[in-house]
């Protein structure tokens, strides 16, 4: 039996990473030039929007794991999930400001749904077969989606804003 008190310490832990990686990423992205953000410097393959657009989908995608409904935009799974590719033509793309702001929605939603999720579904096979490997349950692919995956990006990000030539401003 799992002990609610240890596990509700350990979600709010995992939600306190999240929540300073969005901060994070909105302070990184409030800086940079919107009509550039689709280039690719030096092989930078993954620029903002692209990867704004992939958290969205991301977040949105842990929510339906835990009973929550897909409220993103059927165009977003080809065009940012795993395995689409950025195009360098910014027309392609959504303004900075609605996908930041999809991103902070999903973000929210999913951190709401994640309070109050009974045991069993975090405890439920994942779902997402290719991935089983590494993250067997529901649970584990959505810590990995609250914490590392923003993580990975924010990384990838400031590599690209540094490609840029710009400042990094955390």
């Amino acid at each position: 039996m799992t002990d609610t008190r240890t596990a509700a310490q350990a979600l709010a832990h995992v939600l306190l990473d999240h929540r300073m990686a969005v901060a994070r990423l909105n302070k990184l992205i409030e800086t940079m030039d919107d009509a550039r953000l689709a280039e690719q410097p030096h092989g930078q393959v993954n620029h903002p929007l692209w990867t704004l657009g992939h958290l969205v989908v991301v977040l949105d995608r842990g929510c339906t794991f835990i009973g929550g409904q897909a409220t993103v935009d059927s165009s977003f799974g080809p065009r940012y999930g795993g395995g689409s590719q950025p195009t360098a033509n910014r027309a392609d793309y959504p303004a900075k400001s609605d996908l930041l702001s999809q991103v902070n929605a999903q973000s929210q939603r999913l951190m709401k749904l994640m309070e109050t999720c009974p045991a069993e579904k975090l405890e439920a096979q994942n779902p997402v077969e290719a991935a089983r490997g590494r993250f067997p349950q529901v649970g584990d692919i959505l810590v990995h989606m609250l914490t590392g995956e923003p993580q990975y990006h924010l990384g990838q990000l400031t590599g690209w804003n540094r490609a840029m030539g710009w400042p990094v401003k955390f």
